[in-house]
Formats: C-alpha cells, sequence, structure tokens
C-alpha cells in the first residue's frame, strides 16, 4: 500500500548548503601575481631598451613585425575594454565605464586609426590626416584616466553619454592640433605638421610624464580600494612610458626604438588584461555571493513563515482536541451527575482541569513545557478513560496502580488524548483496550483497538507530518495528531510507536523511563534520555536485521 501526504508543509529549517560560502573578500591585488609581473615588465623593460640591437639586415623584417605587433596590441586593448565594460554593466561602477572609454579611446583613434592606418594604408590620402588622432586620443585617454580616479563609485553620468562626450572631445582636440601643431608635439613629442613622422629622431612629449604619474596614482587607488583593475592598468601606464622614452633612446637603427615600444606596449596591455580578468572574475563572485545570500535569507524567512504556519496548525489541532474533551467531560457532568459515583465525578472534573491548562499552555506562547517530574502513569490515564466512557467509547483498563514514570504529565495526557481520537475516528464502535507493564526499564503503555490496523510499510511513515494510511483517506483527519504527539514523546526522552495487535486491529504503544525511589529532576532528566536512547538504538537494529 502507498502512503499519501495530507498536504500540510513541513515546517523545518533550511538545511541546504549554506551558498554564502562561495565567496570571501577579495584579495589584495599586491600579491605573488603583482609582484612577479613587476619583475617582468621590469626585466623587458631593461632587454628592449639596453640590450636590444637590430641589425641593418633585420631592419626589413623588424618593420613587418612592428604591424603586426600593433594588431595584437590592439585587439587586447578591445578585449580590455569590453571587460571594463562588463565591470561597469554588471556592478554600475562608474570608474570602470571611464576607464573603459579611455581604453576605446586610444585603441581606435591613438593605436587603430593613427598608427595602423598609416602603414596599412599609405596611399591614402587620409592616413595623413589622421595623424592627428594619435595625440588628440592620447590627451582625452588621460582626461578620461583622470576623471575615472578623482570620481565616486556611482555614476552620475550613463556610459552611453560618457563616450559621446569623449568622441567629441577627441575631434575638438584633433581639430585644434591641427590648427596647433606645438601643442600636439608637446604631447607626443612628434615634430612638424605633414607629414608627421613617427620615428625615433623625435623628441619626448609630457606624454610618459603623464603616464608616470597616473601610474602612481592608479596604484595608490588600487591598493587603498582594492582594485585589481587600477593596480593593474598602472603597470600598462608605466609600460608605455618607457616605452616612449625607449623610442627615443634605444640603440640605433629607429627600428630598435619601435621595437622596444611595441613590445613594452603588447607586454603592458598583457599584464593590464589579466589584471582586469581577475577583477572581472571577483566582481563575478562578488555577485554570486551577494546573490546567495539573498537566496539564503529568502528561503530562511520562508521556512520559518512555514515553521511558524505549522506551528498554528499544531496548536489549532491540540486546542480542537482538547475542545473536544472538555465538551464530552462537561455534557456527562451535566446529564448524569446524580447517577455518577463519586470518584467518576472526581475524575471528569480532573479531566477538564487538565484540558483546561493544556488549552492555557497553547495560548501562552513562548512558556516553557516544565521540567521532568515523576508522576503515576494512573494520574494521566484514568480521567481521560472516564472521559472517553463518558463519550460513549467502550474503555478496557489494565494496569498496575503503583506504575511511575519520569516526564512530564500534560505532554503524556496529550499524546494519550491523541491515541484515544485516532481510535475513536478509525476504529469506530471497536472496543479500546488500556494496558501498561514494565518492560526493560520503561513502562510502555497500550492503546489498542480492534480497527483495520496499520500495514506494515505504513507504520512509520504515519509518524511523520501530514502522512495518512490509506486506509483512513475517507475519515476526516490532518495528518498532524500522530506527528505532534511523537515529537511531544521525543522531548521527554520517551518513544511512539505502533504494532499489530494480536487478533487484529492496531497498538499503539508509548513508552517512558520508569522513576527510581529518590531522583532529582536533573537526574530523572538524564536517566530518562538514557534509556530512550538505548532503547531506540535496539529499534534501530532490528530494523536493520529486518532489512
Amino acid at each position: 500500500m502507498s502512503v499519501r501526504s495530507a498536504g500540510s508543509v513541513p515546517g523545518i529549517p533550511y538545511r541546504g548548503e549554506d551558498r554564502r560560502r562561495i565567496a570571501g573578500p577579495a584579495k589584495s591585488p599586491f600579491g605573488r601575481p603583482y609582484l612577479v609581473a613587476v619583475v617582468v615588465l621590469a626585466a623587458t623593460a631593461l632587454q628592449v631598451v639596453f640590450f636590444t640591437e637590430v641589425s641593418r639586415s633585420s631592419v626589413e623584417s623588424v618593420q613587418m613585425l612592428l604591424p603586426l605587433l600593433q594588431v595584437a596590441s590592439l585587439m587586447i586593448a578591445l578585449a580590455l575594454v569590453a571587460i571594463a565594460f562588463s565591470r561597469w554593466y554588471l556592478t554600475s561602477d562608474a570608474p570602470a565605464v571611464w576607464v573603459a572609454v579611455a581604453l576605446l579611446v586610444y585603441a581606435v583613434g591613438g593605436l587603430g586609426a593613427a598608427e595602423l592606418i598609416p602603414v596599412v594604408l599609405p596611399q591614402f590620402a587620409l592616413a595623413d590626416t589622421v595623424v592627428w588622432l594619435r595625440p588628440a586620443s592620447q590627451l582625452m585617454m588621460m582626461i578620461l584616466l583622470v576623471r575615472a580616479i578623482t570620481m565616486s563609485q556611482v555614476a552620475p553620468i550613463p556610459g552611453p553619454k560618457v563616450l559621446g562626450l569623449a568622441l567629441a572631445g577627441v575631434t575638438v582636440l584633433a581639430v585644434v592640433m591641427a590648427l596647433y601643431p606645438p601643442l600636439a608635439t608637446a604631447v607626443d613629442g612628434a615634430e612638424g605638421s605633414l607629414p608627421r613622422s613617427y620615428n625615433a629622431v623625435n623628441q619626448i612629449g609630457l606624454q610618459p610624464l603623464a603616464l608616470t604619474a597616473l601610474g602612481a596614482a592608479y596604484t595608490w587607488r588600487g591598493y587603498k580600494r582594492r582594485r585589481w583593475m587600477f593596480a593593474w592598468l598602472a603597470l600598462l601606464f608605466l609600460a608605455l612610458a618607457i616605452g616612449d622614452v625607449a623610442r627615443v633612446y634605444a640603440v640605433p637603427p629607429v627600428e630598435a626604438g619601435l621595437l622596444a615600444k611595441e613590445l613594452l606596449r603588447l607586454l603592458g596591455l598583457l599584464l593590464a588584461f589579466i589584471g582586469a580578468t581577475r577583477e572581472i572574475f571577483h566582481t563575478y563572485r562578488d555577485s554570486a555571493t551577494r546573490l546567495a545570500e539573498s537566496e539564503f535569507t529568502a528561503m530562511t524567512a520562508h521556512e520559518r513563515i512555514r515553521e511558524g504556519q505549522a506551528a498554528a496548525e499544531e496548536r489549532a489541532h491540540e486546542a480542537r482536541s482538547a475542545l473536544a474533551a472538555i465538551e464530552g467531560a462537561t455534557r456527562t457532568l451535566e446529564h448524569y451527575r446524580e447517577r455518577l459515583p463519586p470518584e467518576t465525578q472526581t475524575a471528569l472534573s480532573m479531566a477538564v482541569s487538565g484540558e483546561i491548562r493544556r488549552l492555557q499552555r497553547l495560548v501562552s506562547v513562548g512558556e516553557p513545557l516544565g521540567d521532568f517530574t515523576s508522576f503515576k502513569v494512573a494520574d494521566s490515564v484514568v480521567p481521560l478513560v472516564v472521559t472517553e466512557r463518558a463519550r460513549g467509547m467502550t474503555m478496557e483498563l489494565t494496569m498496575p496502580a503503583d506504575l511511575e514514570v519520569v516526564g512530564r504529565l500534560g505532554s503524556t495526557e496529550q499524546v494519550l488524548q491523541t491515541l484515544f481520537d485516532n481510535a475513536r475516528r478509525h476504529a469506530p464502535g471497536s472496543p479500546v483496550t488500556v494496558r501498561a507493564e514494565r518492560e526493560n526499564g520503561c513502562i510502555v503503555v497500550r492503546v489498542e483497538d480492534r480497527g483495520p490496523g496499520v500495514a506494515e510499510d505504513q507504520r512509520e511513515a504515519i509518524f511523520r507530518r501530514g502522512v495518512r494510511a490509506t486506509t483512513a483517506l475517507d475519515v476526516p483527519g490532518s495528518g498532524l495528531g500522530l506527528f505532534v504527539a511523537t515529537e511531544l514523546m521525543r522531548e521527554q526522552s520517551g518513544n511512539l510507536w505502533v504494532e499489530p495487535r494480536n487478533g487484529g486491529g492496531a497498538s499503539f504503544a508509548l513508552s517512558l523511563p520508569e522513576a527510581g525511589p529518590a531522583e532529582s529532576g536533573e537526574e530523572r532528566r538524564k536517566d530518562a534520555q538514557q534509556v530512550s536512547k538505548a532503547r531506540h538504538d535496539r529499534e534501530l537494529s532490528t530494523v536493520h536485521r529486518g532489512h
């Protein structure tokens, strides 16, 4: 047979993986990789500036290599632009969009149009005019980079507007420099108007000094803000500055200085690309962390809501049971008081008082359940049996009067009432037998009926929240009673299970540790837990052997 859920939702707290641990705080960019990059840049600069020689026979080969290096630098620069834009898109990081636009201006205007077009397409007249884009793009790049490092993290201007302002600025600067060439010479060091040849004979402009200052500023800001992109961009600026110096002071011929410049630029762009990649990784990781934290918070809040709803369902179930017991006892006292013996009247009055206390506990949210005490089993069973008899149920009671257990009287009464209610609903008209006896240091109380019983494959499942046996689907109920009863027994170090009754029917059994002659509440609690654990271990071993 199958076991179906009654529709109640478990209220246990979220126990899934705590995915907030997938990322920690961002590490400082000045670790071992950064130190290695600095060493590589310094060693390369020394090599290409002072020890790289270009023989007369290899000049032609170097001239063919230079455009290839420029193309490689352009591709890496564009990839760097894409990463910076991604950083801005993911986090709305304002400095990132200004850095992206600055690098785009440098890559397209200063590197692509101004340096590649004159080499690749020298036959076009455009090749002579676009050279003004080089100093204009370089100057605009430095202006944008200064803005990036001095602004806050919040973007006051959207990215497309920044790009539009940069393009307009490059155009204006190119026109101004074409009209006044000394301004262009001050920026890039190239002399004359048209044609503006770019070779090692030219002087050094202000660009290396400005790039060095930017490198120092970006290094400091990367340290203060723990920004990989800033720290590694500083290496690019230093590489560009050293390359511009190498263009003039490298060992002749001219191609040696140009080769040193292109190699240093390519290396600087590679290092900046590495740093930007690491930053975008940290950005993604931090975004994933925040998303996981939000999901975890939402899951926890959702589970708390479900747990509160489940607790409310349990309290409502207990309240209905208590009200039914009070109604039965009071009606019996009202209609049959004169014909009831005094002890029965006393038992019914005690039952009503107990159910009232139970209702008071239900409405007193947060009130502790109380300490473990020793009490006689009869004190918890007899009033309930009397009440059920008064409600018309045939009850047979067999138990010694001296049985004493350790636990909570109110919780035990609630469990017994649940078992009686189940017997009334699922075995209507059947006599119910209540027996209590000693078993292995515990007192076991069994409530037996002559109903349809519980199938073997369902004897564990019916104690879960919202689960009901297939034979009980037509009977009103929520599937909470046995679950609540099981929790109450566990809280007082007891146990609850179901067995087949000899002759047919079900036998629900609850066990509590037997009370000793003279124990404190703490000793009783510890003994109860030890006995319950031992019994639980024995049951588990029996189940495993059965499988």
